[in-house]
Protein backbone atom coordinates (compact mmCIF):
# COMPACT_ATOMS: atom_id res chain seq x y z
CA UNK A 1 0.00 0.00 0.00
CA UNK A 2 2.83 2.38 0.82
CA UNK A 3 4.41 1.69 -2.59
CA UNK A 4 1.14 2.07 -4.51
CA UNK A 5 0.51 5.64 -3.37
CA UNK A 6 3.72 7.24 -4.71
CA UNK A 7 3.66 4.98 -7.79
CA UNK A 8 0.25 6.37 -8.77
CA UNK A 9 1.36 9.98 -8.50
CA UNK A 10 1.14 12.12 -11.63
CA UNK A 11 0.83 15.87 -12.27
CA UNK A 12 -2.31 17.12 -10.56
CA UNK A 13 -2.88 13.87 -8.64
CA UNK A 14 -2.12 14.01 -4.88
CA UNK A 15 -0.52 10.76 -3.77
CA UNK A 16 1.92 10.98 -0.90
CA UNK A 17 2.41 9.92 2.74
CA UNK A 18 -0.94 11.36 3.82
CA UNK A 19 -2.85 9.41 1.18
CA UNK A 20 -0.88 6.24 1.95
CA UNK A 21 -1.73 6.60 5.64
CA UNK A 22 -5.42 6.99 4.76
CA UNK A 23 -5.28 3.85 2.58
CA UNK A 24 -3.88 1.86 5.51
CA UNK A 25 -6.55 3.22 7.86
CA UNK A 26 -9.42 2.45 5.46
CA UNK A 27 -8.16 -1.05 4.66
CA UNK A 28 -7.81 -1.82 8.38
CA UNK A 29 -11.33 -0.51 9.09
CA UNK A 30 -12.77 -2.67 6.30
CA UNK A 31 -11.03 -5.72 7.72
CA UNK A 32 -12.45 -5.05 11.20
CA UNK A 33 -15.96 -4.55 9.81
CA UNK A 34 -15.71 -7.90 8.01
CA UNK A 35 -14.29 -9.74 11.01
CA UNK A 36 -10.88 -10.34 9.45
CA UNK A 37 -7.64 -10.44 11.45
CA UNK A 38 -5.85 -8.30 8.83
CA UNK A 39 -6.67 -6.59 5.53
CA UNK A 40 -6.69 -8.93 2.55
CA UNK A 41 -6.28 -8.23 -1.12
CA UNK A 42 -9.91 -7.18 -1.49
CA UNK A 43 -9.71 -4.64 1.34
CA UNK A 44 -6.46 -3.21 -0.01
CA UNK A 45 -7.86 -2.82 -3.52
CA UNK A 46 -11.03 -1.14 -2.24
CA UNK A 47 -9.03 1.24 -0.07
CA UNK A 48 -6.71 2.17 -2.94
CA UNK A 49 -9.63 2.78 -5.28
CA UNK A 50 -11.50 4.90 -2.74
CA UNK A 51 -8.61 7.05 -1.51
CA UNK A 52 -6.51 7.45 -4.65
CA UNK A 53 -8.95 7.04 -7.55
CA UNK A 54 -11.93 8.80 -5.89
CA UNK A 55 -14.26 6.53 -7.84
CA UNK A 56 -12.98 7.69 -11.24
CA UNK A 57 -12.72 5.01 -13.92
CA UNK A 58 -10.70 7.07 -16.40
CA UNK A 59 -7.93 9.57 -15.77
CA UNK A 60 -7.01 9.18 -12.12
CA UNK A 61 -8.43 5.64 -12.11
CA UNK A 62 -6.11 4.53 -14.90
CA UNK A 63 -3.05 5.92 -13.11
CA UNK A 64 -4.02 4.07 -9.93
CA UNK A 65 -4.70 0.86 -11.88
CA UNK A 66 -1.25 1.00 -13.49
CA UNK A 67 0.39 1.52 -10.10
CA UNK A 68 -1.59 -1.34 -8.56
CA UNK A 69 -0.56 -3.65 -11.39
CA UNK A 70 3.13 -2.92 -10.91
CA UNK A 71 2.91 -3.35 -7.11
CA UNK A 72 0.31 -6.09 -6.61
CA UNK A 73 1.12 -8.19 -9.69
CA UNK A 74 4.67 -7.32 -10.80
CA UNK A 75 6.74 -9.17 -13.36
CA UNK A 76 8.92 -11.42 -11.19
CA UNK A 77 8.28 -15.15 -11.43
CA UNK A 78 9.35 -17.69 -8.86
CA UNK A 79 10.81 -21.14 -9.38
CA UNK A 80 11.23 -24.35 -7.43
CA UNK A 81 14.56 -24.98 -5.76
CA UNK A 82 16.93 -27.24 -7.72
CA UNK A 83 16.37 -30.86 -6.77
CA UNK A 84 12.84 -30.30 -5.46
CA UNK A 85 10.61 -33.32 -6.22
CA UNK A 86 8.14 -32.76 -9.03
CA UNK A 87 5.55 -34.92 -10.72
CA UNK A 88 3.44 -34.64 -13.82
CA UNK A 89 3.96 -33.81 -17.46
CA UNK A 90 6.27 -30.82 -17.06
CA UNK A 91 9.44 -32.65 -15.89
CA UNK A 92 9.03 -35.24 -18.65
CA UNK A 93 8.51 -32.53 -21.26
CA UNK A 94 11.57 -30.57 -20.09
CA UNK A 95 13.72 -33.71 -20.21
CA UNK A 96 12.41 -34.58 -23.68
CA UNK A 97 13.10 -31.09 -25.03
CA UNK A 98 16.62 -31.15 -23.61
CA UNK A 99 17.21 -34.55 -25.21
CA UNK A 100 15.95 -33.26 -28.57
CA UNK A 101 17.97 -30.03 -28.20
CA UNK A 102 14.89 -27.82 -28.41
CA UNK A 103 14.38 -24.52 -26.51
CA UNK A 104 13.41 -24.97 -22.87
CA UNK A 105 13.04 -22.77 -19.78
CA UNK A 106 15.26 -19.71 -19.87
CA UNK A 107 16.14 -19.97 -23.57
CA UNK A 108 15.27 -17.56 -26.36
CA UNK A 109 12.68 -18.16 -29.04
CA UNK A 110 13.89 -19.88 -32.17
CA UNK A 111 12.70 -20.66 -35.69
CA UNK A 112 13.50 -24.21 -36.76
CA UNK A 113 13.04 -26.10 -40.00
CA UNK A 114 12.72 -29.86 -39.68
CA UNK A 115 13.14 -32.64 -42.22
CA UNK A 116 11.26 -35.52 -40.57
CA UNK A 117 11.42 -37.79 -43.63
CA UNK A 118 15.21 -37.83 -43.86
CA UNK A 119 16.45 -37.16 -40.32
CA UNK A 120 15.65 -39.40 -37.34
CA UNK A 121 16.26 -36.53 -34.92
CA UNK A 122 14.00 -34.18 -36.88
CA UNK A 123 11.31 -36.87 -37.00
CA UNK A 124 11.36 -37.19 -33.21
CA UNK A 125 11.30 -33.41 -32.88
CA UNK A 126 8.35 -33.10 -35.24
CA UNK A 127 6.40 -35.80 -33.40
CA UNK A 128 7.12 -34.21 -30.00
CA UNK A 129 6.00 -30.75 -31.18
CA UNK A 130 2.79 -32.16 -32.64
CA UNK A 131 2.02 -34.06 -29.42
CA UNK A 132 2.47 -30.90 -27.38
CA UNK A 133 0.12 -29.17 -29.81
CA UNK A 134 -2.50 -31.89 -29.33
CA UNK A 135 -2.23 -31.25 -25.58
CA UNK A 136 -2.94 -27.56 -26.35
CA UNK A 137 0.34 -26.41 -24.86
CA UNK A 138 1.46 -23.03 -26.26
CA UNK A 139 5.03 -23.87 -27.19
CA UNK A 140 5.47 -24.40 -30.95
CA UNK A 141 3.60 -22.70 -33.78
CA UNK A 142 3.57 -24.44 -37.12
CA UNK A 143 4.06 -22.20 -40.16
CA UNK A 144 3.24 -23.13 -43.72
CA UNK A 145 6.02 -24.26 -46.04
CA UNK A 146 5.55 -24.34 -49.80
CA UNK A 147 7.73 -26.52 -51.95
CA UNK A 148 9.25 -25.64 -55.29
CA UNK A 149 6.69 -25.38 -58.04
CA UNK A 150 3.81 -25.27 -55.56
CA UNK A 151 4.11 -28.93 -54.56
CA UNK A 152 3.90 -30.12 -50.96
CA UNK A 153 7.12 -29.46 -49.05
CA UNK A 154 8.99 -32.31 -47.39
CA UNK A 155 10.09 -30.12 -44.49
CA UNK A 156 8.19 -28.41 -41.66
CA UNK A 157 8.83 -25.02 -40.10
CA UNK A 158 8.15 -24.11 -36.48
CA UNK A 159 8.34 -21.03 -34.29
CA UNK A 160 9.33 -22.33 -30.85
CA UNK A 161 9.25 -20.32 -27.62
CA UNK A 162 9.06 -21.33 -23.95
CA UNK A 163 6.71 -18.91 -22.18
CA UNK A 164 4.97 -18.75 -18.78
CA UNK A 165 1.89 -20.07 -20.56
CA UNK A 166 3.88 -23.17 -21.54
CA UNK A 167 4.66 -23.95 -17.91
CA UNK A 168 1.08 -23.33 -16.80
CA UNK A 169 -0.50 -25.51 -19.49
CA UNK A 170 2.02 -28.31 -18.90
CA UNK A 171 0.82 -28.49 -15.30
CA UNK A 172 -2.82 -28.53 -16.45
CA UNK A 173 -2.24 -31.11 -19.19
CA UNK A 174 -0.39 -33.31 -16.68
CA UNK A 175 -3.78 -34.51 -15.44
CA UNK A 176 -4.09 -36.59 -18.63
CA UNK A 177 -0.68 -38.25 -18.41
CA UNK A 178 2.91 -37.85 -17.29
CA UNK A 179 4.42 -37.86 -20.79
CA UNK A 180 3.53 -36.11 -24.08
CA UNK A 181 2.50 -39.45 -25.64
CA UNK A 182 -0.22 -40.48 -23.13
CA UNK A 183 -1.08 -36.83 -22.56
CA UNK A 184 -1.84 -36.33 -26.25
CA UNK A 185 -3.72 -39.63 -26.37
CA UNK A 186 -5.82 -38.58 -23.39
CA UNK A 187 -6.61 -35.21 -24.95
CA UNK A 188 -7.57 -36.84 -28.25
CA UNK A 189 -9.74 -39.39 -26.44
CA UNK A 190 -11.45 -36.61 -24.52
CA UNK A 191 -12.16 -34.69 -27.71
CA UNK A 192 -13.55 -37.83 -29.36
CA UNK A 193 -15.78 -38.60 -26.37
CA UNK A 194 -17.10 -35.05 -26.41
CA UNK A 195 -17.91 -35.31 -30.11
CA UNK A 196 -19.73 -38.62 -29.56
CA UNK A 197 -21.78 -37.15 -26.72
CA UNK A 198 -22.70 -34.21 -28.95
CA UNK A 199 -23.88 -36.57 -31.70
CA UNK A 200 -25.96 -38.62 -29.25
CA UNK A 201 -27.58 -35.56 -27.68
CA UNK A 202 -31.26 -35.27 -28.67
CA UNK A 203 -31.98 -32.45 -31.03
CA UNK A 204 -34.67 -29.95 -30.30
CA UNK A 205 -37.64 -30.22 -32.62
CA UNK A 206 -38.04 -27.44 -35.11
CA UNK A 207 -41.49 -26.06 -35.72
CA UNK A 208 -42.29 -24.40 -38.99
CA UNK A 209 -44.59 -21.38 -38.88
CA UNK A 210 -48.14 -21.85 -39.95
Amino acid sequence: MWRSAPASGRPGTPAGPAEAREVVRLASDLARLRGLPAPGRGEIVEALQSVLAHGEVLGRGRAVAAAMESVLVGDVRGALAPGAPRSGLRPAAEALLEELRLPGPGTAARDVRLDPLRSELDRRRDVALRRLGVCRIPYAEHTAVEGAGGVDALTTRWRIEWTPGTEAMLDVAGMRGGHPRPGGRGRAAGNGAGARRARRAPRRPRFSPG
